[in-house]
């Protein structure tokens, strides 16, 4: 007995020397362990298992049935049946579980030293377990009841419905995406891998900086992500980048990851954000001697032009339209024929083209205007990107000079009870083939055949007049577009009349075909002066002095009933306040009235509770003047929580530009865009407001360049002249005269 006993002494002893006690700093008191496999009916056993493990390492693991019995690789998983999978873990080096060696057996519940965390592939928390541990090893029995078999998918699409690619400043794009194969839910976030951090939503992307757009697709509950005997996913992953084209990046272009993460298919994208590159957009190509086609004249070629902005002039291609052939350094033009010049430029060192949208390619004439480009193109080189510019011409018999100016001379303005006059109208250039009486109070339009038919001018219709003007043979008109197609000539023109006519507006355009020819033809429109016939009301306010700049506009404001004085001053006298700001709920209240005099002759609308609440809905909900969701501007809402708010110059152009339709507010000034010195596309929230009134006659701004100043508060005196101009048209004003300079 006494040697037994001194037998299992010894033993312990051994065991103590084997097992040397761990500091209290190497003790592992907790332990998660995830990625737990849950086999499907079908499933062999012989599938290894990936575990994932905040301590330690994964050591063994074998599947037995539910009475513990061994099962070999050959072996079927039943659906619904009980299975046990047997993890042993060891604990890293230098550590050791936080368990009394001598103790087995024992379950979760028993063991208040140890906490183990079972988590299942699924993402699922598992309880069904029992651990045998001391502190170099731990053995984990889990009850694992397998799952019926589920249809697997094996592709997936993800299609972006807006623009998605990395953009210096732009915020990333985590929504607006599609994903195919009735996959459940998703999410995206967008990494800065050259930062090495997660992007925020408000967070904006870095010039030159790569990043990764990852993906997280759920599957639909119905089925599961396909997965390869490794556990990893077996899924074609395709990310579409033109739908048209049918390209697409996959798992090669750029880099792409993915492996099943709980329920989730994981997927990265790598994307680069391009440095910022300088652009260039209005180029002028000048000749440099004559140029223009002439019947039997040899084609031009790239000595005979030069460009500015440093851009080099390539190739120039002539081509015969009719035939389709290229003209050769001898080759002669001939008559009857259209010619196809093609210009390759090169953008100066370090620049490229802006976008095709905003180029704008002029062929000068010498004389202060040109031809615009017909259509681009652009091909990669070696030297750069080239762009080639197109233009069309018809060979002169002989070359003829425009004038500097375009005169169209003998213009009568139409008399009540008289024909419209289509005689004595005359051009120093071309030839008339068409002239056009418009009524603009009844939209009738008559042309040089009705004449016979003795049409007369109406008492109190407003008439406009149309010539139509075929250049000299030969020559084209030149003209340049602006961002919404119009061609307007780039020559000056002059209107001389026969009877001292007042002239309230002029354009003249380049549009249409002269009949049975490939010509272009000059369209000179002429609006006149609006006879006034009763003397304008007076007015008698304090502060508003009949020398002042404003008296005039602000008695026929007051004529046309929109405007009216602030009430008594301290002495009992009517006064205007001129110098006076104006209110968001004025401003509103005014493009209102207009709106519905515009429409209905007259204005019937009242003052509501508060007083301007009816004027709001009906700007938003009648007139659609404000708007009625979130951006730039103004809602009924934003009125009604804000009414004294003084408003800005920029502000107040956004509400009137919106309160009379587009046909009332045409273009009758070629004013191109960024040509305001202090109002620019990209810093002004305001923009398309301000130059719609600038184009209709309705701004020109404060000084001879056209300054705006749109932070600034608008004076009464100056909505005095707006409201005018707004709503009659012969008292609109022309462009600054120094724009641009």
């Amino acid at each position: 007995m006494k040697k037994r006993i001194l037998s299992w002494i010894l033993l312990l002893c051994m065991a103590l020397t084997l097992v040397p006690a761990a500091s209290a700093a190497d003790i592992v008191t907790e332990l998660t362990i995830s990625g737990i496999p849950v086999p499907r009916g079908g499933d062999k056993a012989d599938s290894s298992i990936e575990l994932f493990l905040n301590h330690g390492r994964l050591t063994s693991y074998q599947w037995y049935t539910s009475d513990m019995t061994p099962m070999s690789s050959s072996d079927v998983f039943t659906a619904g049946k009980l299975y046990r999978l047997v993890l042993t873990v060891s604990p890293d080096a230098g550590t050791a579980w936080g368990v009394d060696f001598s103790m087995s057996a024992l379950t979760q519940e028993e063991n208040s030293e140890f906490n183990l965390t079972l988590i299942s592939k699924n993402g699922a928390a598992m309880t069904n377990f029992t651990t045998v541990v001391n502190p170099q090893n731990l053995k984990v029995t889990v009850g694992v009841v397998s799952e019926e078999a589920k249809e697997t998918k094996d592709s997936v699409e993800i299609v972006p419905t807006a623009p998605y690619l990395p953009e210096a400043g732009k915020t990333p794009n985590t929504e607006d995406y599609r994903i195919s194969n009735g996959t459940g839910a998703w999410t995206c976030r967008w990494h800065d891998n050259t930062a090495g951090k997660d992007m925020g939503a408000s967070e904006t992307f870095e010039a030159g900086h790569a990043y990764s757009a990852y993906f997280y697709i759920s599957p639909d509950p119905a089925w599961e992500w396909k997965e390869k005997s490794d556990g990893k996913a077996d899924v074609s992953v395709k990310f579409i980048t033109d739908e048209n084209t049918g390209a697409f990046l996959t798992d090669s272009t750029p880099s792409l990851s993915y492996e099943i993460d709980g329920t989730k298919l994981a997927l990265g994208f790598e994307f680069d954000c391009p440095v910022a590159v300088k652009t260039v957009s209005d180029i002028e190509i000048t000749p440099k001697g004559i140029w223009y086609p002439s019947v039997g004249k040899n084609p031009t070629g790239e000595d005979d032009f030069t460009a500015d902005r440093d851009c080099v002039v390539d190739s120039v291609v002539w081509r015969d339209e009719k035939v389709n052939s290229y003209l050769t350094a001898s080759g002669t033009f001939e008559g009857g024929r259209r010619y196809e010049l093609s210009i390759s430029l090169l953008p100066p060192k370090g620049y490229d083209w802006d976008d095709p949208s905003k180029l704008n390619i002029l062929l000068v004439d010498g004389e202060g205007g040109g031809w615009s480009a017909k259509s681009f193109s652009f091909k990669d080189t070696a030297d750069g990107r080239l762009l080639t510019a197109v233009w069309s011409f018809e060979p002169a018999e002989e070359w003829e000079e425009l004038p500097q100016t375009v005169v169209l001379s003998g213009v009568k303005q139409p008399a009540a009870g008289q024909a419209l006059p289509f005689d004595g109208i005359a051009v120093n250039a071309g030839e008339i083939i068409e002239i056009t009486w418009t009524d603009i109070t009844t939209g009738n339009w008559y042309n040089m055949t009705e004449t016979a038919a003795g049409v007369k001018a109406q008492e109190g219709h407003e008439y406009t007049l149309a010539v139509q003007i075929k250049p000299p043979a030969g020559n084209a008109w030149p003209y340049r577009t602006d961002e919404n197609h119009n061609q307007w000539l780039t020559v000056p023109v002059q209107i001389k009349t026969a009877d001292g006519s007042e002239i309230a507006e002029t354009s003249a355009f380049v549009s249409g075909w002269a009949p049975g020819t490939q010509i272009e033809v000059l369209r000179i429109v002429v609006k006149f002066a609006k006879k006034e016939t009763a003397n304008p009301v007076s007015i008698e306010f304090a502060d508003v002095g009949a020398g002042a700049w404003y008296y005039d506009w602000v008695c026929q404001a007051v004529e046309l009933g929109l405007i009216n004085g602030k009430g008594k001053n301290a002495y009992g006298k009517d006064y205007f306040d001129p110098d006076g700001s104006i209110t968001l709920a004025e401003a509103v209240k005014l493009a209102a009235c207009m709106h519905q005099l515009y429409y209905d002759g007259k204005v019937t609308l009242k003052n509501g509770d508060p007083w301007y609440a009816s004027y709001a809905e009906y700007a938003e909900w009648t007139a659609g003047i404000l708007v009625s969701w979130s951006g730039p501007g103004f809602s009924s809402q934003s009125v009604m929580e804000n009414p004294n708010k003084i408003i800005s110059r920029a502000e107040f152009a956004w509400i009137f530009s919106r309160a009379l339709p587009a046909e009332a507010l045409p273009v009758v000034n070629n004013i191109w865009d960024n040509s305001v010195p202090d109002v620019k596309m990209e810093g002004t929230r305001y923009y398309d407001g301000i130059y719609t009134l600038y184009r209709a006659g309705i701004l020109n701004g404060k000084d001879e360049r056209g300054t705006y100043y749109p932070g600034a508060n608008i004076q009464r005196s100056e909505v005095a002249a707006i409201v005018v101009r707004m709503m009659k048209s012969d008292k609109r004003v022309g462009p600054p005269a120094k724009l641009g300079q």
